[in-house]
């Protein structure tokens, strides 16, 4: 679990700085949204991982932008609980059954 985190951490932060970086002439490319979206679908409703993500891509997202302190944390943090809500909720995935 720390090992995830710290890759996270790392790969969250490289892509910050590439966005704000080098990405600033194709225009309004957010990859950590992105990434952040991916993660949260493709992970169990129970598993952590998602809502971490979406933490640490806030954090680093409100570090490098001009927006108030906290702007992006809250928005990925309610974007990764929406996704996770409906997809409880409304998604049934087939399961095969051998």
């Amino acid at each position: 679990m720390v090992k995830r985190l710290l890759f996270l951490v790392l790969i969250f932060y490289a892509l910050v700085l590439l966005q704000t970086g080098f990405f600033i002439p194709f225009g309004e490319i957010n990859l950590i949204l992105l990434l952040t979206i991916f993660l949260n679908i493709f992970e169990k409703s129970e598993g952590t991982i998602g809502l971490s993500s979406s933490v640490i891509a806030g954090f680093f997202l409100d570090t490098f932008s001009n927006k108030p302190f906290g702007f992006y944390l809250f928005f990925l943090v309610a974007l990764s609980l929406l996704i996770k809500l409906i997809l409880k909720r409304y998604i049934q995935f087939p399961v095969l059954i051998k």
